[in-house]
């Protein structure tokens, strides 16, 4: 039987290399398909206007309506024993955030979504029809997606669509789009004039402009982001940093380079820079993952390593790092840490007690809190 998938994307999407990692990941979840690339943001209508490919289908069908998409190793065979079960209707992922799960879903690495899978708790769940559930993964029989055409179907899910949660995909679309409310408490009292460093479409940026009433300023390398940032913030400049542009900018109360310094080879050129930018007793306000986060721990006690497109194992991420080696890298630099805040995604409870009587027999001093710490925000400056 053939598997035919359609997908709709930008053309914008393969200039980020994090995403054509992600795409590249995608693909290999399902081996031996007809890819069909649709660039529009109207998959039901773009299939409508290309009745030859869709009549030319005969066996499954995947329709894919946004490409930034994590599919579980299993995801595939998940989705066609429910589409086994239920041969007229559809069969969608079950989404990591789903509510009406028995127990949580912890993710955080490509494996430790493989991991949860493996628990016996969720290997027996049993597919249940949606209720409201939102997919941007869906799959049909070819004969099912040709009625629901020849109907002027929507996009929107039906009634017989089933969920399967042998099946999970994670959507990590926003990834360029947060507003990284979190990150605001720790900026600094009295900002003027603010600039983040690496600031996607200017969710953040348009924030802290909200909050502070500072002027903001956005420093991004990629267009499509550059152009939206526009739209939200004083001024945008746009290239690669650090770069020529530094001779041409103001200095700044604040610079913020969040998920920033690990993406770029040589990190203490980059503090050089960004100490530049600084007006005296200026601060940096930066974010930076946790190596040490349980999510990867438990990943290297079983051998894994495996990058994503996003998150603390990022492909495009050249640098790690951990508490200890974040302090050594701002002091050697010269740097005053005057705050350093957790964002905790804590470890399930059964693994914390596992590991620390791991701990306890080796003996090793376990770090609960860095086990516990997914990133950290660090304050400081120059003094």
């Amino acid at each position: 039987m053939t598997l035919d998938v359609f997908a709709a994307v930008h053309r914008e999407f393969f200039s980020y290399a994090d995403f054509r990692y992600g795409w590249d990941m995608l693909c290999r979840r399902l081996p031996h398909a007809r890819w069909h690339l649709a660039y529009t943001d109207d998959l039901p209508v773009w299939l409508r206007e290309q009745p030859e490919r869709v009549a030319d289908c005969d066996g499954e069908v995947i329709l894919i309506t946004a490409p930034h998409i994590l599919l579980s190793r299993n995801g595939l065979e998940g989705l066609r024993r429910t589409l086994h079960d239920h041969p007229d209707d559809i069969a969608i992922p079950m989404a990591l955030a789903q509510a009406n799960l028995p127990f949580a879903l912890d993710y955080s690495t490509v494996r430790g979504l493989d991991r949860a899978l493996e628990q016996d708790q969720h290997r027996h769940l049993k597919p249940y029809l949606a209720a409201g559930d939102e997919s941007k993964v869906c799959m049909m029989r070819s004969s099912t997606l040709q009625s629901l055409l020849a109907n002027q179907w929507s996009g929107a899910l039906p009634a017989n669509t089933w969920v399967s949660p042998q099946a999970v995909a994670h959507d990590y679309s926003g990834y360029h789009d947060s507003d990284r409310a979190e990150v605001v408490p720790h900026l600094p009292h009295g900002v003027k004039r603010l600039l983040d460093i690496g600031g996607g479409c200017g969710s953040f940026a348009a924030l802290a402009k909200r909050e502070l009433l500072c002027e903001a300023h956005v420093f991004e390398q990629h267009p499509a982001a550059a152009a939206l940032a526009r739209q939200r913030v004083d001024r945008v400049w746009e290239g690669e940093f650090p770069g020529v542009l530094l001779s041409q900018m103001p200095q700044f109360d604040c610079v913020t380079a969040l998920d920033v310094i690990e993406h770029i080879e040589n990190t203490e050129a980059c503090l050089e820079a960004i100490a530049a930018l600084l007006l005296p007793q200026g601060h940096l306000v930066a974010s930076l993952p946790n190596l040490g986060h349980w999510s990867v721990v438990l990943d290297l006690l079983e051998g894994y390593w495996d990058y994503a497109p996003v998150g603390i194992a990022s492909r495009s991420h050249l640098r790690f790092f951990t508490r200890s080696t974040i302090c050594d890298l701002f002091a050697g630099q010269g740097w005053q840490v005057e705050d350093i805040a957790a964002i905790s995604v804590p470890m399930p409870e059964n693994m914390r007690r596992s590991l620390v009587a791991l701990g306890g027999a080796i003996p090793l001093q376990i770090d609960a809190g860095s086990l516990d710490t997914y990133q950290y925000i660090i304050r400081a400056r120059r003094p």
